[in-house]
């Protein structure tokens, strides 16, 4: 699970059964990006927590299967910056991603990418910064296999009555 911008204070959880990385600390400014995992099912191999862009945060980490110790699979939570007053931020953030990812590994990526489907941003005249598919933010980032994902749904902001469809769930193995 990845939580943006989810304050520690807040996280009530079981910590025998569940892992904290990133653990709602702020990692850039105020921002930062949390995941959580199920131990029972992942023993962590390695993690990394840091900045994308300026005030832009990400975690990350490699785990591999307690069932099926052979299957390594790297996730991938993040908060990208916004690209309607700064075209250069994605390109920024994915190359920071994309430096950190192995050839060939399966990868689960969630974001709050601030990047829409061209088809969304198509339908919004003020939705007119960086758009990308599915497709292509794994091209981007260099993740071989076509993205199984979750829908793309209005997710941000309250304070514009959710227009946006910026959030992912991608992967390049099993189901989402």
């Amino acid at each position: 699970m990845n939580l943006v911008e989810f304050e520690q204070p807040n996280l009530d959880i079981d910590f025998e059964r569940w892992g904290v990385i990133g653990e709602g600390n702020a990692t850039c400014g105020d921002d930062w990006d949390t995941l959580l995992y199920d131990k029972t099912k992942w023993s962590m191999l390695a993690y990394d927590i840091g900045c994308l862009y300026k005030g832009r945060s990400y975690s990350m980490a490699r785990f591999a299967s307690l069932k099926e110790r052979t299957r390594i699979v790297h996730v991938i939570g993040a908060h990208f910056p916004q690209t309607l007053s700064d075209p250069d931020a994605y390109e920024s953030a994915i190359s920071v991603i994309r430096s950190k990812l192995k050839p060939d590994e399966f990868v689960v990526f969630m974001a709050d990418t601030n990047t829409e489907g061209p088809a969304a941003a198509a339908k919004e005249p003020s939705h007119h910064g960086w758009n990308r598919t599915n497709t292509q933010i794994f091209e981007d980032l260099g993740v071989k296999g076509k993205p199984r994902a979750a829908p793309l749904f209005s997710g941000c902001c309250q304070n514009d009555n959710y227009q946006w469809q910026g959030d992912r769930l991608m992967t390049n193995f099993g189901k989402v």
